[in-house]
C-alpha cells in the first residue's frame, strides 16, 4: 500500500493518501471511473463492501472475500473492521480520472492496473442446448427440493424459512421479518411460475409487483427472487435452436420484470434489478448459470452452495427464483424443431 499526498484547492499538501489498487472493474462502471471527476458519497458501508452514490447510480467497492457484482470494483484490500477501508456512510468522495478519492479518510483507489470484468450472462454461457439446460435445472431441483425434484412441487415456505437441505452448505437462519412475509412470497412465486409457464406477460408483471420490495433489508427477499427469475429468463433466451421471436420475447420480459420491480424497492436493490434486466449478474450467479448450461453436476452443486452463502438470505432467494422460473420456462418454451 503506497502513500501519496492529497493536494488541496490552494495547492497546499493535506493528509497523505493510502493508495489501494483495484484489481477488477465491472464493465458497466468503466465510464464512471474513466470519465471526468465527479462528486460522490458513501451510501452504505459494511465489512466486505462499500457502496458509493452518484446521483441515480451506485458503485460497489468490494474486498476479495466478497464476489464482484455488475456495478462493482474489486479491491486489493482485506475485509474491514468494522467497515471496508474504515469508510463511513455519508462521507464524500470523488470518482473519475481513473481513481476514487476519499479525502476525509485519506484513501485513494487507483485503477490503472485493474482488469475489466464482464457481468453479461450471455457472454459467459454463449449458446446453450435446450436439453442440456433442462437437465441442469433438474439437477438444481434435486439439490434444493430432493431427488424427485423434477416432478415434486417445491415447498417454497420450507426453502425460505428453514436451513437448506444437507446438499447446500453454509445455510443460515432466516430472520423473523422474512419468516413473517414468507407466505406472501411463496404464493407470489407460485403465481409467477404459473404465468411464465403459460407465457402470460401481464400476469407475470402482476406477480412481479407482489414480490417487488417484499421482505426486510437493503435487498428485500422478493427482489432477490426476481433477480433469479431474470437469470433463468436469460439462460432460456440463450438456448438454441430457439425461435428468434421467442428469444426476443424472453429478453423483453426480463427487462419488464426488472423495471417493474425496480420502481418500488430500495435504491441498492433497484440497482441489482436494473443490471439483471440487462442480463448482468454477480459472479456467483454467473458461475451457477455456466454450470446449469453445461449440466455439470458437481459444478452445479458447488455453485449452488456458494450462492446460498451470499448474504443472510439473498443467495437462497436468488436460487429460489432461478429454480422456479427455470422449471416453468422449460415447460413453456420449446426449441424449434
Amino acid at each position: 500500500m503506497a502513500l501519496h499526498d492529497e493536494v488541496s484547492r490552494d495547492n497546499s499538501l493535506s493528509r497523505p493518501l493510502a493508495v489501494i489498487p483495484a484489481v477488477a472493474i465491472a464493465r458497466p462502471v468503466l465510464d464512471l471511473l474513466g470519465g471526468p471527476r465527479r462528486a460522490a458519497r458513501v451510501h452504505s458501508a459494511f465489512s466486505r463492501a462499500v457502496t458509493l452514490e452518484l446521483g441515480q447510480r451506485l458503485v460497489a467497492l468490494t474486498c476479495p472475500a466478497a464476489p464482484i457484482v455488475p456495478n462493482g470494483i474489486s479491491l486489493a484490500c482485506p475485509e474491514g473492521r468494522p467497515t471496508l477501508l474504515g469508510l463511513r456512510r455519508g462521507q464524500q468522495a470523488r470518482i473519475g480520472g481513473g481513481e476514487i478519492v476519499f479525502p476525509q479518510s485519506g484513501v485513494r483507489i487507483a485503477a490503472a492496473e485493474a482488469e475489466e470484468w464482464e457481468p453479461s450472462l450471455s457472454f459467459h454461457v454463449g449458446k446453450v442446448e435446450a436439453a442440456t439446460l433442462a437437465a441442469g435445472v433438474r439437477h438444481l431441483a434435486a439439490i434444493l427440493i430432493g431427488r424427485e425434484g423434477e416432478h415434486h412441487v417445491p415447498d417454497w415456505l420450507r426453502l425460505l424459512c428453514v436451513p437448506e437441505p444437507p446438499a447446500v452448505n453454509g445455510a443460515s437462519r432466516v430472520g423473523l421479518d422474512l419468516a413473517l412475509c414468507a407466505g406472501r412470497l411463496a404464493a407470489a412465486i407460485d403465481e409467477l411460475a404459473a404465468s411464465l409457464a403459460r407465457g402470460d406477460q401481464a400476469a407475470s408483471l402482476v406477480s412481479t409487483r407482489r414480490l417487488a420490495g417484499l421482505g426486510p433489508g437493503l435487498t428485500p427477499a422478493g427482489d432477490d427472487i426476481l433477480v433469479g427469475v431474470c437469470a433463468a429468463l436469460g439462460l432460456v433466451a440463450c438456448t438454441a435452436p430457439l425461435r428468434p421471436q421467442s428469444a426476443r420475447a424472453l429478453s423483453r420480459l426480463r427487462r419488464l420484470i426488472a423495471e417493474t420491480a425496480a420502481s418500488q424497492t430500495t435504491a441498492l436493490s433497484a440497482t441489482w434489478l436494473w443490471h439483471a434486466g440487462e442480463g448482468e449478474f454477480a459472479r456467483p450467479v454467473l458461475a451457477l448459470a455456466q454450470a446449469l448450461a453445461a449440466d455439470r453436476q458437481r459444478a452445479i452443486k458447488e455453485a449452488t452452495a456458494a450462492l446460498a452463502e451470499l448474504g443472510a438470505s439473498s443467495g437462497r432467494c436468488t436460487l429460489i427464483g432461478l429454480l422456479a422460473a427455470g422449471r416453468a420456462l422449460a415447460a413453456g418454451y420449446t426449441p424449434v424443431s
